[in-house]
């Protein structure tokens, strides 16, 4: 799980500061928050294509870490 925003490169010192100090469930939610671009269109509704790209997307990595286990099992 991600541990800092999106956009934390773009942070300040004292908006770092600022973000450790907030309770854990306050971070949890920022952090989420700056992911939803991910799964929504630029009217923040859910965008259905974008999370079955991220959907397949994880499938095939699955499959990649799958594949690559089970070859070196057998080296």
């Amino acid at each position: 799980m991600r541990d800092k925003p999106a956009d934390w490169d773009t942070y300040s010192l004292k908006q770092i500061e600022e973000f450790y100090l907030k309770p854990y469930e306050e971070e949890r939610e920022i952090i989420n928050q700056s992911y939803l671009s991910l799964i929504t269109d630029e009217n923040g509704n859910l965008d259905a294509l974008k999370i079955l790209e991220i959907i397949m997307d994880l499938q095939d990595r699955v499959e990649d870490l799958e594949t690559e286990c089970v070859r070196k099992d057998y080296f």
